[in-house]
């Protein structure tokens, strides 16, 4: 591909998952991608990049990861490069259709990328370990990308919990990725532990999602269900609810419009309960 280059060397220290999603948010903003395009392309370049710390690294914080930008007038590709040990056919490329199981709290990432991106490629690098590489075409004209901040973070994700009567309502502001997802987690446990097993998820606020926030509330729905206790999600934006369609989520979860609608459904059980 002939044009500009990027490349963004990333090692896993502290805000690491919050440098590679500002700067892939920071690239389709300035590419011209609308809101919900920059939500996919964002989503791919973190699945890519968990994939490549969890599953090529193995969590080794002596290994970096390479992210790479090249974009021209048509296209922008993104190579993320890992330095472990595993091969191509682990991330089934070849697959004819992506394996996206809705009852499984894992395996949903290259599923999710081959949806999302136009083409995906995955070779193994001379010097160790494998390059996948994320396609999108562009749909209008990209203005200049300029320099970008390689320092630049964002906060994981903020938490809001309300106390009501008989039900508690967490806010989440932010990101659910691999970062944030245990923090949610285990403020969840903490209230089901105490009996508080009915509880609603705002998501109003949140501005991203990938496949290991969705797998950490596909295990917290299992929790509360051994708990007898329901989980209500509300307000999702258009490009979260429509990761919640693609990957089928939202047949197992209970999705409401609207957080007061939530508790609306939570209210008339309990009637027709009593």
């Amino acid at each position: 591909m002939s044009g500009q280059i990027y490349k963004l060397t990333i090692y896993p220290e502290k805000d690491h998952f919050s440098r590679c999603y500002a700067v892939a948010s920071e690239v389709a903003r300035r590419l011209g991608f609308d809101p919900d395009e920059e939500f996919r392309f964002a989503v791919c370049v973190s699945e890519a990049y968990t994939n490549a710390f969890i599953h090529g690294n193995k969590l080794n914080p002596s290994k970096s990861i390479n992210v790479i930008f090249a974009w021209d007038e048509e296209s922008v590709r993104v190579d993320i490069e890992d330095d472990g040990e595993a091969k191509p056919e682990a991330l089934h490329l070849d697959d004819s259709r992506p394996d996206i199981d809705c009852e499984k709290s894992s395996g949903r990432g290259v599923g999710i990328m081959k949806l999302f991106a136009d083409r995906i490629e995955v070779e193994e690098r001379q010097e160790g370990g494998l390059r996948v590489s994320i396609s999108f075409r562009l749909r209008r004209k990209s203005s200049q990308l300029g320099v970008l901040l390689q320092n630049q973070t964002e906060e994981y994700m903020e938490i809001r919990v309300t106390e009501n009567e008989d039900y508690v309502t967490l806010s989440l502001k932010g990101r659910l990725d691999f970062a944030s997802s245990t923090n949610l987690k285990e403020e969840i446990l903490k209230r089901v532990a105490q009996g508080r097993n009915r509880i609603i998820l705002n998501l109003a606020q949140i501005d991203f999602i990938n496949s290991s926030g969705l797998g950490t509330l596909v295990s917290i729905l299992k929790e509360v269900r051994l708990a007898k206790g329901r989980l209500l999600l509300s307000n999702l934006a258009s490009y979260v609810e429509e990761i919640f369609e693609i990957t089928q989520l939202s047949h197992i979860f209970e999705i409401h419009p609207s957080e007061a609608e939530a508790h609306e459904a939570l209210t008339a059980s309990r009637v027709n309960v009593s």
